[in-house]
């Protein structure tokens, strides 16, 4: 049961059509889209070895967690403290302009360094699905702009931003992928 968190150590992030929960840990532990009642494509939630994740995290073994959101708004932040430095995960999902339903959605992750320095590691892990399963089915290429599998695991670390995504049953992952060690101070690219 230990590799199972609590639910009260996550944080709800979402569009209006669909949410996502954030661990404290950087894990997107539960995901469905493109709406509340699809099948997950994060589910670790429920199945820690095979339900899926998307997780940034510090590579050092021993860190600190705490999640706060915005004011009066659902982009949560994760802060990750070291003896290091400390670093910013900030999640959230836009809404989109439209009342009417779509089914792309997108999770936006940011990374930042505050203090100090960091070095992250990205898990994108999504659920595996059986093939008879064709309603939940995720592509077996599912990263559009690296052409790798849909199980993709890469440690970087970096200054800025580059871009790195995943396309998932309809969903857009976009996260903040620095390319050298991130330093305090140092901005994302726009």
């Amino acid at each position: 049961m230990d590799d199972y968190p609590l639910i009260a150590d996550h944080g709800l992030i979402g569009d209006l059509q669909t949410s996502a929960l954030v661990a404290t840990d950087g894990s997107i532990d539960w995901f469905c889209a493109p709406r509340f009642d699809s099948p997950s494509i994060f589910g670790a939630l429920l199945d820690h070895q095979g339900g899926g994740h998307c997780r940034v995290r510090p590579t050092v073994e021993v860190f600190t967690s705490k999640q706060l959101y915005f004011p009066d708004t659902a982009v949560l932040v994760t802060r990750f403290m070291t003896e290091a430095g400390v670093g910013e995960l900030v999640d959230f999902m836009p809404v989109t302009s439209s009342g009417i339903a779509t089914t792309t959605h997108r999770l936006v992750r940011m990374l930042r360094c505050v203090r100090g320095q960091m070095t992250f590691a990205l898990d994108i892990a999504p659920r595996r699905v059986e093939p008879q399963n064709t309603r939940a089915a995720i592509p077996q290429s599912a990263c559009c702009c690296t052409r790798r599998p849909a199980r993709t695991r890469r440690t970087r670390t970096a200054t800025g931003t580059s871009p790195l995504c995943a396309c998932l049953a309809g969903l857009l992952v976009s996260c903040a992928l620095p390319g050298s060690r991130l330093r305090a101070g140092d901005r994302p690219v726009s």
